[in-house]
């Protein structure tokens, strides 16, 4: 038996020496008969608890698809979908399943083949991804990027690779492609590179062959192709069943931000299994963690599984010295980034930022009271977050562990860092309520954590005798596919996702503010402004559909109507930038200069890297009558924003502006004033040349 087979197979050993309910005198048939019953008794419990995540959406989408909204896709679908589950539960019978499985088990692919085929799962998934997306901008960050990328964002301190990532690739089409789509397909290039991940990696899986002996799959230690092929069909089960979790839709979804952080809690949970199993060294996991941190500051949910691996690390000699470089280092390389990037970040520094979204979470001020937090519609809103993330999500896996076939993979290192992890990353998801982070619009967020609930759950079922393999990863992958393709055809549907949207029990005209959002956006104005009336009428003090109600009514050119519901904004929420920006455009759009340009100066503190309210500010000085104000403003903008062009050009224009004003009203000391600065300020300018020779005599002449 090899090393890696040895630690697969320990749990079992040590119970056939012995446990603490059975004396050591027992007779080995007797032993193994009451194995056999006790197997068969985890087995039926495990069926019963993958058949009712089955059951589940069917259930909750006929009875209670207004007050849960975790599985009640086939609500909004056509009763013919129907079919799909009950299509699904074929694989729950025992002929059905013990003949496909069986046919699994005895697949034996040419090495070739065997080293080819993770990498071609990707590609398949990686397309599949990108045609099944999303049409429609409703999840996730997607209508917010979907505006900000085009505009030039590149940078969010709680996102700060990710973002770039976006923008990059937005921009590397030249304008031949929309945002959207590309970074739509770079989510489904990262979903098929996760898919790659979890293929290879449940191929190199130890579990026991026909004759209960552990084997090794298609990938031996070293990563060549080995004899012990046979595990390929299963590792291929185990691939489809996690790809069809819920939370592997953000790979679909029109755009999204947390499909990169999801590959790397892949890489962190494989090779930290690698690593504690002595197939791989310490350094991938450690690093993967920064880059995951430098996705999103989700990333940062990992630090307690690497505890443990770095204190399997510390406690055993023979590794210590590996896992003091590898700290070191990835102190030094995280520390030395830390300084390089600290200007970009509010409070100096990208640990700071994590600290500031942990307090965002505990502190706030509605969701964190125990009136709130323990209410019907929180537990509700956790519950069926847990159940969108798919059949092998948070209560599921826990009651499977109850199991005692599943409950063996614990016995080992790598199986309590999986289980930890599982754990860990998902939990701060039970935390998030509306106020806060949301809750069903925002349930992408803990989306690339609970990504690793389903691959402990699947690694625990490799590892179990091949009829028992065999039936739980079928119904497993029964109870995915059942909820994924209802699920999948619902958020392709526009139409039915808006009657979803409409049905979601958001309180406080939240999905109605949703629903006007989209269709202002959209350009269908009458159309926004009956789904924000009806938002306001559930809750009068919405601030996004007040500030949507008064965008909507400014765009029909009835300003008058308007500007009540966008003061009302601002009185409401005068730490948000952009409610001050819209009521400043609408200042300006009524010629009312003084009252615009003091919302563009409130405005300033809030976001001073916003060039269209330096922009808005100079504007309304200048047409107000201050044009030495509006560049000195400009000036001021010049040195917040010293490499935008448009903010240089402006600058220019408005002291070539200022001089000819002061020339034309022969005010000489102005004109010294707005020359001097034309001079120094724009030297490079070709007006400052040209109009050199008539400023110098102007001067002069007033000189005398």
């Amino acid at each position: 038996m090899t090393a890696r087979g040895a630690l697969a197979y320990a749990p079992r050993m040590a119970k056939t020496h012995g446990t603490p309910e059975r004396p050591l005198t027992t007779e080995p048939a007797q032993v193994a008969r009451e194995d056999a019953r006790e197997d068969g008794r985890g087995i039926l419990w495990g069926l019963g608890i993958l058949g009712a995540t089955l059951v589940y959406p069917v259930l909750e989408s006929r009875f209670w698809s207004r007050s849960l909204w975790g599985a009640h896709a086939l609500a909004f679908l056509p009763a013919a979908w129907m079919l799909v589950p009950a299509a699904c539960a074929l694989l729950f019978v025992p002929r059905l399943a013990g003949a496909i499985g069986g046919r699994l088990e005895r697949w034996r692919p040419s090495p070739r083949v065997a080293a080819a085929w993770p990498y071609a799962s990707g590609l398949v998934a990686a397309a599949t991804f990108w045609l099944v997306r999303e049409r429609h901008l409703y999840w996730g960050d997607a209508l917010p990027l979907s505006i900000d990328v085009p505009a030039g964002q590149q940078f969010h301190p709680d996102e700060p690779l990710t973002l770039w990532l976006h923008h990059a690739v937005w921009a590397a089409g030249g304008g031949r492609w929309s945002a959207v789509a590309a970074i739509a397909a770079a989510s489904a290039v990262a979903g098929g590179a996760w898919v790659a991940l979890h293929a290879r990696a449940f191929a190199r899986v130890g579990w026991r062959g026909a004759s209960g002996a552990a084997t090794l799959g298609p990938f031996g230690a070293s990563g060549a192709a080995s004899s012990g092929a046979s595990g390929a069909g299963v590792a291929l089960v185990a691939t489809l069943a996690i790809a069809c979790q819920g939370a592997a839709a953000i790979f679909h979804g029109h755009v999204e931000n947390y499909c990169y952080v999801a590959v790397c809690f892949a890489v962190f949970a494989w090779s930290g299994v690698d690593y504690l199993d002595g197939r791989g060294p310490a350094w991938p996991p450690i690093a993967a963690l920064l880059v995951a941190f430098a996705f999103h500051l989700l990333g940062a949910l990992a630090l307690p599984a690497a505890a443990l691996l770095v204190a399997h690390g510390l406690t055993h000699r023979e590794r210590r010295r590996e896992m003091l470089v590898t700290l070191a280092v990835a102190a030094a390389v995280a520390l030395s980034i830390a300084w390089i990037v600290r200007g970009l970040y509010p409070g100096g520094s990208p640990f700071a930022q994590l600290w500031a979204g942990v307090l965002k979470v505990v502190q706030q001020p509605r969701d964190m009271q125990p009136g709130v937090f323990l209410s019907a519609r929180h537990l509700a809103d956790a519950w069926s977050h847990v159940v969108q993330m798919g059949p092998l999500s948070l209560v599921a896996v826990i009651l499977l562990v109850v199991a005692r076939p599943m409950r063996e993979t614990l016995a080992s290192a790598s199986g309590r860092f999986l289980g930890a992890a599982a754990i860990t990353l998902y939990a701060p998801a039970l935390l998030t309520g509306p106020g806060n982070l949301g809750a069903a619009r925002n349930w992408d967020l803990f989306a690339a954590p609970a990504t690793v609930l389903p691959l402990f759950a699947l690694r625990a079922m490799l590892a179990l005798e091949p009829p028992a393999r065999q039936r739980l990863l079928l119904a497993a992958l029964a109870a995915s596919l059942a909820q994924s393709i209802p699920w999948t055809a619902l958020n392709m549907d526009r139409h039915a996702t808006e009657a979803r949207v409409a049905a979601l029990p958001l309180g406080g005209g939240r999905s109605e503010a949703m629903l006007g959002t989209t269709a202002l956006n959209a350009g269908d104005l009458p159309r926004a402004e009956r789904w924000f009336e009806a938002a306001l009428a559930e809750d009068s003090l919405n601030v996004n559909a007040l500030s949507g109600l008064g965008l909507a009514r400014a765009r029909e050119g009835r300003l008058a109507e308007a500007e009540p519901l966008l003061t009302r904004v601002v009185e409401l929420k005068p730490e948000t930038p952009q409610y001050h920006r819209d009521l400043a455009t609408l200042y300006m759009r009524t010629g009312r200069w003084q009252a615009a340009s003091a919302e563009w100066q409130a405005a300033l503190p809030l976001e001073p890297q916003a060039r269209d309210a330096w922009l808005g500010l100079s504007a309304s000085l200048a047409q107000a009558g201050r044009r030495d104000s509006s560049v000195y403003c400009l000036i001021a903008a010049r040195d917040a924003l010293p490499a935008d062009q448009g903010i240089a050009s402006a600058l220019a224009d408005a002291c070539a502006l200022w001089v000819a004003s002061a020339g034309e009203r022969g005010d000489r000391d102005e004109f010294a004033r707005a020359w001097a600065t034309f001079e120094s300020r724009c030297p490079g300018d070709a007006r400052v040349r040209d109009w050199r020779p008539r400023a110098e005599a102007l001067l002069g002449r007033g000189a005398r």
